[in-house]
This record gives C-alpha cells, sequence and structure tokens, in this order.
C-alpha cells in the first residue's frame, strides 16, 4: 500500500483570506501557509477566516454579511470601511475539530 502522510495543515481559509500588498501575510497566499509558526506575532490581513473569529460587537451591529465576494471578505470590507481595520491573523491559534461530530 501506499505510504501514509499526514494530512497537510492548512491555517487559512484560501477563499477568505486576503493580504495587503507587500506584506508577510502576502507570502501566504497559494499553498505556503505551512510557514505559519506557533509564537510568530500575528499578522494584518485584509480578510481571512480560518475556524474562528473574534468580533467586537459594534463591528457586528454596523456591517453585515452578503454574497457578492466570499461572504468574509465582504463583512471584511464593510469593517475596514466603517473604520474598523485591526483584523489579525493569528499564527498561534490552535482549532481543535471534535471527532465526535459527525
Amino acid at each position: 500500500s501506499p505510504p501514509q502522510h499526514p494530512p497537510r495543515r492548512l491555517h487559512y481559509d484560501r477563499w477568505a483570506f486576503r493580504a495587503p500588498a507587500d506584506s508577510v501575510a502576502a507570502a501566504l497566499m497559494g499553498d505556503h501557509s505551512d510557514m505559519l509558526r506557533r509564537g510568530m506575532p500575528m499578522l494584518q490581513v485584509e480578510s481571512c477566516f480560518g475556524g474562528l473569529g473574534i468580533y467586537r460587537s459594534e463591528c457586528l451591529q454596523t456591517c453585515r454579511y452578503s454574497g457578492e465576494d466570499c461572504e468574509h471578505v465582504a463583512l471584511h470590507q464593510r469593517m475596514r470601511d466603517a473604520g474598523f481595520t485591526r483584523l489579525y491573523l493569528n499564527p498561534s491559534q490552535i482549532v481543535m475539530r471534535s471527532t465526535l461530530a459527525k
């Protein structure tokens, strides 16, 4: 039988991930999220989603999801337009999926 390889860990949702041009985070576009290591500083992004989003309540009271792009991208654009510009990807975040959910 073929050798078993561990599943490749991707930190981000590639559809929701958008980074400022020429930023460290922009290097993650494509298949390079294996560059992320726990302990790295957070990376400022324009949009991302990879399992857990934490928003101030004012953000969600002011902005809404929509479907003209990936829903997270549209929400994050509206947040930035409303002045909520601090959006980060946290390389040290660990999100665990329950094996009980089927």
